[in-house]
């Protein structure tokens, strides 16, 4: 089954604002963080911001210890100042777009404004707006409903931010009607953009699907007026929270669905959502969804990921100057295997959030998983072996390191000084340590096999090494910032941003191009190893591409950034033969 993604679905950035905001003041303070209401209007994400310290209260009142704040929706000013009076740290996680909005309220009631407001009378934002105008408002749901508006000189038409253009025209000509005699009538369409440019592109998609899936909270209005308007297009629709909700027999004749997400709706529920969808064989039955399992498979497994493994071994061979030494091919590809399937499955749970396709797999075969892992870190010891007993220590001390690195080796609680249980809980740890793991291993293997390998060469071969998988983490973390905000990870986009992590992750290839280029220019490296610069290129040109725009299909995804590391399999493979 084809599944288009809609490349607006997903959060807003005044919802990602929020989020961010107040995990921040979370973290940061220590203390609980008490939201008026639900910060976004997603089940999911608010339970998963509780168990990072954040909780839902219905008034400043209930709340207990810690910071109030402002949900992405705004609040009223009189419960403004109801929460200034408690005393308490207060954050304002309240969306720009809507603060614009209020205060075009505020000003209009001021002017002596009657304010008419389309929105749904009881939602949180359209309560935070007539705060403003508690006296001269009214709330309209439809153009039906603004003949029984009372008589006035002076009109204001709002809306709420998450309305329909087609809502919003319809109510303006129906506010210009009913009040043509007045003195003034103003007509603002507070409609967002994001809004706007997320409703167009649901219709469109609906229209050359087969069925329509829309992902997000039954108590967010922006996903219900989605999928109401994917609904007048005439292609079934279906609204769910999760992937759990999916049936297969639903979309049996389908060839193509389309999925968009509300405004509040977070990536990793998204992509949850198109596998499963992809997991269905709906009507097509075809070599093409073979393949497409085939490759997920692949890539879920971890195998794609060891092959790449073992071009990029043969790369260090190449500017190592020495020839294939297949071996140490191995041992790269079953170390990368074992450490990177042992760390996934350690987490459990946890996987589902960034990576369903790997904790379906892995949750469904939990033991063999195991076994694989033990049996692909012994297979890598031993045929290191005719290397000598040093290349194949080498390994068991790295698979070792790297079984350890989730492990907690401080017992009970963290300590007061600060100290972690675990290396994985040391911020932007991953990254640094996933780089320094495989640039010690492919280097030190074959370096400790031949000892007559230059030391500048290896050197050279290490910030390759190194510059080239911590480009490849640094985009995974871009990719999952959201999942690993919401289940605790600080990894090096969350402590240094997204802009800084992309600047650190080039700056660490031009370094490692830079160096290879004076290795050879001082002759530690042969000339036929500047091939290397081809999988320099090709990580710089993932980083730029899939860094900005981070795809949310998994397998696509990763055989996109490991296909760097094939390009060092295929430098090598020319350096050896040129």
């Amino acid at each position: 089954m084809k599944v288009i993604l809609a490349r607006s679905a997903g959060f807003c950035w005044g919802v990602r604002r929020a989020v961010e905001k107040v995990i921040q003041v979370a973290e940061s303070s220590g203390l609980p963080v008490y939201t008026l209401g639900p910060l976004i209007h997603n089940p999911q994400t608010v339970d998963l911001l509780e168990s990072k310290n954040v909780r839902a209260v219905g008034s400043p009142d209930r709340a207990g210890g810690g910071t109030l704040a402002i949900r992405a929706h705004g609040i009223s000013p009189q419960l403004r100042e109801e929460v200034r009076r408690t005393g308490r740290p207060v954050t304002d996680a309240t969306c720009p777009d809507v603060g614009v909005i209020a205060s075009a309220v505020k000003k209009h009631h001021a002017l002596g404004y009657f304010v008419v407001i389309l929105g749904k009378a009881g939602h949180a934002e359209v309560v935070g707006l007539q705060g403003y105008a508690p006296d001269r408002s009214a709330v309209v749901r439809g153009a039906e409903e603004v003949q029984a508006l009372p008589d006035a000189e002076r009109v204001c038409l709002v809306s709420q931010s998450t309305m329909s253009d087609e809502e919003f025209e319809e109510v303006a000509r129906a506010v210009r009607q009913r009040y043509r005699g007045a003195k003034d009538v103003r007509v603002l369409n507070t409609i967002c953009d994001d809004t706007r440019s997320r409703q167009r592109e649901v219709v469109e998609i609906a229209r050359q699907v087969d069925a329509m899936v829309v992902v997000g909270g039954r108590n967010s209005s922006n996903t219900n007026h989605l999928a109401a308007l994917a609904r007048a297009t005439g292609t079934r629709t279906v609204h769910v929270e999760t992937e759990d909700e999916l049936q297969p027999q639903e979309f049996a004749e389908c060839l193509v669905v389309g999925v968009t997400a509300g405004s509040s709706t977070p990536n990793w529920l998204i992509q949850n959502v198109v596998t499963r969808l992809e997991s269905f064989e709906g009507a097509r039955r075809d070599g093409a969804a073979a393949a497409r399992r085939a490759l997920e498979l692949l890539v879920c497994s971890n195998l794609y990921l060891a092959g790449g493994a073992a071009a990029l071994a043969a790369l260090v061979l190449l500017v190592l100057g020495l020839r294939p030494l297949w071996p140490a091919l191995a041992g790269g590809a079953l170390f990368a295997f074992a450490a990177h399937t042992f760390n996934q499955h350690l987490l459990g749970p946890r996987l589902r959030v960034n990576d369903p396709c790997r904790a379906s797999l892995f949750g469904a075969f939990p033991r063999l998983v195991w076994a694989v892992v033990g049996l692909a870190a012994a297979a890598g010891v031993l045929l290191c072996l005719p290397l000598g007993w040093a290349p194949a220590l080498y390994l068991a001390v790295f698979l070792a390191l790297s079984a350890s690195y989730r492990l907690a080796w401080v017992p009970g609680r963290r300590l007061r000084t600060g100290a972690r249980r675990a290396v994985s809980e040391i911020p932007g740890s991953k990254d640094v340590f996933m780089a320094g793991a495989w640039a010690c291993l492919l280097t030190g293997i074959p370096f400790l096999a031949a000892p007559g390998a230059r030391s500048w060469a290896a050197l050279a071969a290490f910030g390759i090494v190194f510059a080239l998988i911590a480009a490849r983490s640094a985009l995974f973390d871009l990719r999952d910032i959201q999942g690993d905000r919401l289940v605790g990870k600080e990894t090096l986009p969350i402590v240094l941003g997204p802009a800084r992590t992309r600047l650190l992750a080039g700056g660490g290839l031009a370094a490692a191009a830079l160096l290879l280029g004076i290795s050879v220019g001082l002759g530690a490296c042969r000339p036929v190893a500047l091939w290397a610069l081809l999988p320099i290129a090709a990580a710089v040109a993932n980083l730029s591409l899939a860094g900005r725009s981070p795809s949310r299909r998994q397998a696509g995804f990763e055989l996109l950034l490991d296909g760097a590391l094939y390009a060092a399999g295929l430098a090598a493979l020319l350096g050896w033969l040129l």
